[in-house]
C-alpha cells in the first residue's frame, strides 16, 4: 500500500512538472511550439530551449529570449550571441547557408535586429581634460588613404595677451598609442590659431591618448580610412 502510494505521488509530481511546462509560454511566434527549461509566472525566464518552425537554445526574460542565446532559423541560418527583448541586440555571429558554397559570416554588432557594424562604437572619445571644449572626429568619402590627421585649435591663439605677448597656438607634444599604430608624421600649416599633425599609414582599430602639452584627449577610431580631428582647446 505504501508503496502504491509513493508511485501514485511521483505520478501526479511528474505531470505536474510537465503541465507547469505546457503552461510556461514563449512569446516569440517562431519558437513558441514547445518548451523547457526555467519558468516564472507563466513565462519562459532564465534557461531554456524552445521549438517551433526555428529553434532556440539560451536565456529567457518574460518569454522573449534575453541574453547569450543560439538561434537556428529553419533555412539553416545560425546566430550565436546576445539578445535583448526578442532581438538580436549586443555582440555575435550570424552564419549564412549558402548553397553549394562555404557558409557566409557575419561577425559584429547588432541593434534591434539590426546589424551596426563590425565594431560597437566606431569612433570614441573615452575621455579628455576640460580644457578640450569640442572633439569632432569625421571620416573622408571616397579616399582609402589609412590616416588621422589631428587639428588642435585655441580660439586664443593668435591674439596679444594683457602683456601685448601674442599666445602661441596649440599643437600635438606626444601620442602614446594603446592599440593599433603608425608608421610616421607629417606637420601641416593650418594658419595662426590651428595646428595639425598627421598620421600616415595607421593601423585600424586605433587608440591614442593626444597630448598637447597638459591637455589629454583618449580618442580611439574602429574602421580603417582618412580620419579628420577637429578638437577645440580653451586655454
Amino acid at each position: 500500500m505504501k508503496k502504491i502510494l509513493i508511485t501514485g505521488c511521483f505520478l501526479l509530481a511528474s505531470t505536474m512538472i510537465a503541465n507547469a511546462q505546457d503552461d510556461c509560454k514563449v512569446l516569440m511566434k517562431e519558437i513558441s511550439q514547445s518548451y523547457k527549461g526555467d519558468c516564472k509566472n507563466g513565462k519562459a525566464n532564465g534557461k531554456g530551449e524552445a521549438k517551433g518552425k526555428d529553434s532556440y537554445s539560451g536565456e529567457f526574460k518574460n518569454g522573449l529570449p534575453d541574453g547569450k542565446g543560439n538561434y537556428l532559423y529553419s533555412n539553416g541560418d545560425f546566430y550565436n550571441g546576445s539578445w535583448s527583448n526578442g532581438k538580436k541586440d549586443g555582440q555575435g555571429s550570424l552564419s549564412f547557408k549558402r548553397e553549394g558554397k562555404t557558409d557566409s559570416l557575419v561577425i559584429g554588432f547588432w541593434k534591434k535586429d539590426k546589424y551596426m557594424g563590425k565594431y560597437e562604437h566606431l569612433i570614441y572619445v573615452h575621455s579628455r581634460t576640460t580644457q578640450f571644449t569640442t572633439i569632432d572626429i569625421k571620416k573622408s568619402k571616397g579616399i582609402s588613404a589609412n590616416t588621422i590627421a589631428i587639428n588642435l585649435t585655441n580660439t586664443t591663439a593668435g591674439s596679444g595677451g594683457l602683456s601685448g605677448t601674442i599666445a602661441a597656438k596649440p599643437v600635438v607634444t606626444d601620442i602614446i598609442v594603446s592599440k593599433g599604430s603608425y608608421q610616421s608624421t607629417q606637420e601641416m600649416t593650418k594658419g595662426p590659431k590651428t595646428s595639425s599633425k598627421v598620421l600616415l599609414n595607421v593601423q585600424f582599430p586605433f587608440r591614442a591618448k593626444v597630448f598637447s602639452g597638459s591637455n589629454i584627449m583618449d580618442i580611439e577610431i574602429s574602421e580603417a580610412g582618412e580620419w579628420t580631428v577637429e578638437a577645440a582647446l580653451n586655454n
